[in-house]
Order: C-alpha cells, then sequence, then structure tokens
C-alpha cells in the first residue's frame, strides 16, 4: 500500500484467522487499545467507532509506514441470582458491586467498568447485556445486605475475565433468606387534659405522653366526649364524641389541637395510636380524672332575690318567630313566661309583671348537664295579690315541673323544699355553676301583716327539682 506524501487511513477489517495468535478469537472480541494515553505501550490512535487510523508517511517513493494501533481480547461476565429457603416478597431484589477491577498489568481498571453495581431478582440475571471487559481483567463482586445467609458463589467471588470462547462468565450465586417478621412495637400513651374547668367556648387541649413507639413515629386518634353530667355518667362512644383530631405524635410529650366547645357538661378524652407497619395499637380507660375536663359557666356570688313584691325587670320584647320559654309550677293554674334575670347592685332582677319569671342569667340553662338552673318569681304584688310563685310554699315531693323552650320540654320532679330567713341569702350552694344539674325556684313565704295593714314576707321558699327523661318533645 503507497500513499502520497501526507496521512491516509486505514481500515482494520479483523482478525486474520490463519494466524495462530488470533485462533478462536472473532472482531466482536477485540478492542482498541485507549488512545493517546501516557503508558505508550498501551497507546492506540484507531478511532474505536469507525476502526480507522491515521498513517504517517515519509517522502515520495518510500514505503515507511507508521500504524499506532492496538487491539485487546475482550470477555464479558454476568451476574445470577438464586436463592435458598423462604420465597422472597415481591419485587424484591438484590444488590451486587464490582468492588475491584486489576488489568492484566495489575493497575487499577475499576472505574472502567460500567456499570459496577446491579440489581438481580431472585431467579434472573443481570445485565440484560453482558458487560465487556479486557481479557487478564480480575474483578470480584459482592453482594449486599445484612439478611443474606450461607452464600455461594460460582465461580468464587474474584474472577479472571478471559475470552472463554464467546461466552460469558456467570457469576451465579446462591443463598439462604428467611422472610423474619419484624417484631411491631407495642406502645403505651396516657393523656392529661390542659384544662380541669373551663367556660364555655374556652380553648383547651389534651396533652399525651407516648411511650414505647417505633422508631419511625406514630399515628393518633383523639377524641373529645361529652357532654356528660358526672364522670360517672361517661361512655366513650361515637355517639357522644363531639370532636376528632388525627395527627403524627412521636415517643415523648405531645398536644392535640385546641378546642372550643360551648355546652356546659363534663368531657373527656380518648386517645387511640392506631396500628401499622412498625406499632400495635394502644390506647386508655375511657373517663379518667386526669382526661376530663368540666365546662361550666363562670362561678358567681348568690344575689338577693327578693320576691315579695314586684318591680325591678322592665317587659322584654319577644320575637314575632320566636314563643316565650314558659314554666307550669305546681298550682299555677296557667304557664308563666320565663324573662331573662341578671344581677345589679348584688340583686336579681325579677319581672315587674308578677305572673312572670325570671331565670337567672348566670345560671345553668334549662336542660343543661350540668349546674344549677335559677328561677325566681314574686308570690305576690304590692297589694299581695297572687304572683307566679303564689303556691310555692305547696309544692310536693315529686310533683311536675314543665318548662318549655323553643319548642323543645324539659321535665322536673320536685325533691326538695327549703326555707331560709329573709334577713341572711340563699345559701351559695344553691347558685352552683357545675355539679348535678337541677332546677332551683326561689320566692318569699310566711307573711307578717301588720295592724296597720302593711305586710311583710320574712322567709325564702326554695323548690329544688331534679330533670327526668332528658329532654322532649312539647307544644310550645
Amino acid at each position: 500500500m503507497v500513499f502520497g506524501r501526507g496521512t491516509g487511513p486505514v481500515t482494520f477489517t479483523g482478525p486474520n484467522a490463519d494466524n495462530p495468535g488470533f485462533a478462536g478469537i472473532t472482531w466482536a472480541d477485540l478492542a482498541f487499545t485507549s488512545q493517546a494515553t501516557a503508558a505508550l505501550q498501551r497507546d492506540s490512535n484507531p478511532n474505536p467507532a469507525n476502526g480507522q487510523a491515521p498513517v504517517n508517511v515519509g517522502s515520495p517513493g518510500r514505503n515507511n509506514h507508521t500504524i499506532d494501533a492496538g487491539f485487546i481480547a475482550t470477555g464479558t461476565f454476568q451476574i445470577s441470582k438464586l436463592t435458598r429457603g423462604d420465597t422472597p416478597p415481591p419485587g424484591r431484589t438484590f444488590t451486587f458491586d464490582v468492588t475491584a477491577a486489576t488489568d492484566f498489568r495489575g493497575d487499577n481498571s475499576l472505574a472502567s467498568v460500567n456499570p459496577a453495581t446491579f440489581a438481580v431478582a431472585p431467579g434472573q440475571t443481570a445485565p440484560a447485556v453482558p458487560q465487556r471487559l479486557p481479557v487478564g481483567t480480575r474483578i470480584t463482586i459482592s453482594e449486599r445486605g445484612g439478611d443474606q445467609l450461607d452464600a455461594t458463589y460460582q465461580p468464587s467471588r474474584t474472577q479472571l475475565i478471559t475470552v472463554n470462547g464467546g461466552r460469558s462468565i456467570l457469576f451465579t450465586v446462591s443463598n439462604r433468606i428467611t422472610n423474619e417478621v419484624k417484631e411491631k412495637s407495642t406502645p403505651e400513651v396516657r393523656t392529661v387534659t390542659s384544662r380541669r374547668r373551663v367556660v364555655p367556648g374556652k380553648p383547651f387541649f389534651d396533652r399525651i405522653r407516648v411511650r414505647g413507639l417505633a422508631d419511625e413515629g406514630g399515628t393518633v386518634t383523639a377524641g373529645l366526649y361529652g357532654p356528660f353530667s358526672s364522670r360517672a355518667a361517661i361512655t366513650c362512644t361515637p355517639g357522644n364524641r363531639v370532636r376528632t383530631k388525627t395527627f403524627r405524635v412521636e415517643n415523648g410529650w405531645n398536644r392535640t389541637p385546641k378546642v372550643r366547645v360551648r355546652a356546659p357538661g363534663v368531657y373527656t378524652w380518648r386517645v387511640a395510636i392506631r396500628a401499622d407497619a412498625n406499632n400495635e395499637s394502644a390506647t386508655h380507660k375511657c373517663g379518667q380524672v386526669a382526661e376530663t375536663t368540666v365546662v361550666a359557666k363562670p362561678r358567681y356570688v348568690a344575689p338577693i332575690i327578693s320576691g315579695g313584691f314586684s318591680g325591678t325587670l322592665k317587659p322584654q320584647q319577644q320575637s314575632a318567630r320566636r314563643a316565650p320559654t314558659t314554666i307550669t309550677i305546681p298550682g299555677l293554674r296557667k304557664p308563666a313566661v320565663v324573662r331573662t334575670g341578671s344581677i345589679r347592685k348584688g340583686q336579681m332582677t325579677l319581672p315587674g309583671n308578677v305572673h312572670e319569671v325570671a331565670r337567672l342569667k348566670k345560671s345553668a340553662g334549662f336542660g343543661d348537664k350540668i349546674g344549677t338552673a335559677v328561677v325566681g318569681g314574686h308570690v305576690s304584688d304590692r297589694h299581695d295579690r297572687p304572683g307566679a310563685m303564689w303556691r310555692l310554699n305547696s309544692a310536693k315531693r315529686g310533683e311536675r315541673i314543665q318548662v318549655v323552650r323553643g319548642g323543645e320540654r324539659y321535665t322536673y320532679v320536685v325533691t326538695a323544699k327549703k326555707t331560709f330567713d329573709r334577713r341572711n341569702k340563699v345559701p351559695q350552694r344553691y347558685f352552683s355553676t357545675a355539679g348535678p344539674h337541677r332546677l332551683v325556684l326561689i320566692s318569699c313565704t310566711d307573711r307578717v301583716v301588720y295592724r296597720n295593714g302593711r305586710f311583710h314576707y320574712t322567709k325564702y321558699i326554695v323548690v329544688i327539682a331534679r330533670q327526668v327523661k332528658g329532654k322532649n318533645k312539647g307544644k310550645g
């Protein structure tokens, strides 16, 4: 082959099969050595993409071609995974790394292994296309993970890459696996409410202490149940749940978001840890003291209730759309309208119309779960003509008192009757905003008539009644 002065291309078409040095080697088994490397003994100028190499040509007529090309034979390898023992979970793969590679001179050539990490499913082989490495490369593979037991490699973990007659060297790795079920954590939970007593509409929350939870944490559902008439009446059933909060917790102290409720009564928290992949479920007893909050109106000082004569409440306008609240008292021929009374200068305001009564606004409402509803009224007018409370002194144990409000009927039964000297106020215990719900009716009794015709009531009459059968629909 003669070229003019300059350079020209030479194409290598393959090894000479007649040359004993190339016996059993095909063109696919060869690779050019690296181009323009610092080590001249491994330098190779052919372009691996097209197999062409530049040729330097001398002076005219001279045939001193210089062809700088080097070839090296290559082989391939793959990794196959077999398992013994339990069947691996669906989708499970096993990871192998080529941890070391040296070329035929003993130099580190790990950087030339690409890829160097393989994910192999049980019974499969990777990579799908065998990876090619120069003959004489010694590689070492290793399986990741601590759950592989009794692993065997065929051949060994370290293998010399050869041409191998066109076949890949197959690393077959077999080992025993066990699908051990991770034991779930068994957490414990206890709660402490932030407030033992709170005014309706004011916020409170629950403090939650968790122990034994898995490191990943867990999910809790905190339920607030109520209102109840007492702690003994508490039942943590879905129908009594008024608030639900679900959130993540960790070991130690946690807290629920704040809640607000307006209906007076006894409320309790109950917290449940949800079962998941790492934790068993857990909860605690319902209605414990530490997790119970009383929602009640503020305490107030017992007022003076002057029911012996008329006079301090102005008539109140009733909405045309809403019937007034009424109360039927033993001995009263028709229901009395119930107004709302307040406290002014230490005295409860009463309606100017002696045939009406007033419920003290600071006291419990009719039908509340807790607290005392206080109703005051006049026994007579200034001329001693009968008022709404005229026959209150004749009330007997077991008699019924009916209250109708907004179409709801509340029934109370008389349980006791007391009298107190008017020179003193009615005792504070009859004005409780917490404790068992009851109705207290207060007026005056024991009339004294003087020679000049004037009269005066010397005692308070207090009738106590408890609610029965909750609230019922009634005619308003």
